[in-house]
């Protein structure tokens, strides 16, 4: 690839020291700064940090300025259209995931609703047992009630699902 050319014939410590090491640095530095401001989260901060770096990496190189004029803006376009289009995929699928289930859950029938309330009663008679057991009159006294709460619930439900 002729725009890699002048990377690849610099020498080691030219590479590190002309390259590398002032990618590093001002990536550090303006990741550090936008972490410091706090306006965006890590991972925007880290994009932000990244293509800024490598904006001015390619602009001061000799081998990036022509990489970054001849084939990265042309094509940005595309890029950027295509990020979005995938992008507005994904956040479609997953808000109708998130809202079917929403909907599944709300409307869900009756008799699943009825059946999960006697599953809850027989938890609160096995709690009752046990305070019961244990001679806890308190415990005992709050489970009842619980208990007759969620028998008038199930009654209720059983009401409400005839119509």
């Amino acid at each position: 690839m002729a725009f890699l050319d002048p990377l690849l014939s610099m020498s080691p410590s030219d590479l590190l020291f002309q390259v590398i090491l002032p990618f590093i640095f001002l990536f550090a530095v303006l990741f550090g700064v936008l972490k410091e401001i706090k306006w965006f989260d890590k991972r925007v901060n880290m994009m932000i940090s990244l293509s800024s770096s490598l904006m001015a990496f390619g602009a001061t190189t000799n081998a990036g300025a022509p990489f970054l004029v001849i084939y990265i803006i042309p094509y940005f376009a595309y890029f950027a259209f295509g990020s979005f289009v995938v992008i507005f995929i994904v956040g479609v699928a997953l808000y109708t995931k998130g809202r079917g289930e929403e909907i599944y859950h709300r409307t869900s029938s009756s008799s699943d609703k009825i059946e999960k309330l006697y599953n809850e009663k027989e938890k609160l008679l096995k709690k009752l047992a046990d305070a019961q057991r244990s001679g806890d009159k308190v415990k005992v006294n709050t489970y009842l009630d619980m208990i007759k709460a969620k028998d008038q619930e199930i009654e209720m439900k059983k009401t409400l699902s005839r119509y």
